[in-house]
């Protein structure tokens, strides 16, 4: 049995994301060992969060009258802090919350 690529894995562990069976069941119908799906799932799956630890994430600031600052971010997180927030926690809270 020849081994699986990169290319060849990559969208078959995407589609698996959109499967609503099982891991053994997609295994069966696509004939793919459990194992080497296993393997390339994990592998893709580290690539992915190391690759977002490094990335940069937009910030959406809201400029609004009042008293707080909103940030919005992409993965649905908000924040609400009072407008003299000092820089150095808006800061923090940038890199922690990414």
């Amino acid at each position: 049995m020849k081994q699986k690529t990169a290319e060849e894995m990559r969208p078959l562990i995407q589609s698996f994301a959109k499967y609503t069976g099982t891991k053994k069941a997609f295994c069966l119908e696509n004939n793919i060992n459990i194992h080497t799906f296993h393997y390339w799932q994990t592998k893709f799956n580290k690539q992915a969060v190391k690759f977002s630890s490094k990335k940069f994430l937009p910030l959406q600031v809201s400029n609004s009258v009042g008293s707080k600052i909103e940030l919005y971010y992409p993965n649905g997180l908000r924040l609400v802090m009072p407008v003299d927030t000092p820089l150095n926690i808006l800061q923090a809270l940038v890199k922690t919350a990414g």
